[in-house]
């Protein structure tokens, strides 16, 4: 028969309670945090074009009402300095809808690509955060159970 040799799990309740304390931090960062999207208003109007001819299906409605909100919230109060701010979940919506959209001729491709990859680099800024978050809840959990993540 096989011999099991049980280990003493030791919880350092030091670590867990630091590692909580900084995945709060930067939950509440992270919670009213905008970020910073290059746009003019010729293509803030191709996004409001896009945005609003894109197809959804459901509750995705949801999330195509709260981007034309957003957008014309920001064509009223006018675009500064070439640049305009969203929170995460715009763009990660935006994102997601863009990947949808269907249109014909060399024209729109050219207005639609620049678009996309105007919020491309901000989804890579939301992306960062979202993988320092997940790394935080690993660490924390990994520390709850006397581990060390990987």
């Amino acid at each position: 028969m096989s011999e099991e040799v049980l280990q003493e799990v030791v919880i350092d309740e030091a670590k867990v309670a630091a590692l909580q304390k900084a995945l709060d931090a930067k939950m509440e960062e992270l919670s009213g945090k905008v970020y910073a999207v290059s746009m003019n208003a010729a293509s803030l109007a191709v996004y409001l074009k896009v945005i609003e001819s894109v197809t959804w299906k459901g509750k995705e409605g949801l999330g195509i009402m709260e981007i034309t909100k957003k957008l014309n919230e920001i064509e009223g109060k006018g675009i500064s300095n070439d640049v305009i701010f969203l929170n995460a979940l715009t763009i990660e919506a935006s994102h997601y809808f863009l990947n949808r959209y269907e249109s014909t001729g060399s024209s729109n491709a050219e207005s639609f690509i620049d678009l996309f990859k105007k919020l491309e680099q901000a989804l890579s800024a939301v992306s960062q955060d979202n993988k320092d978050l997940e790394d935080l809840n690993k660490d924390l959990a990994a520390a709850q159970q006397g581990l060390e993540a990987v």
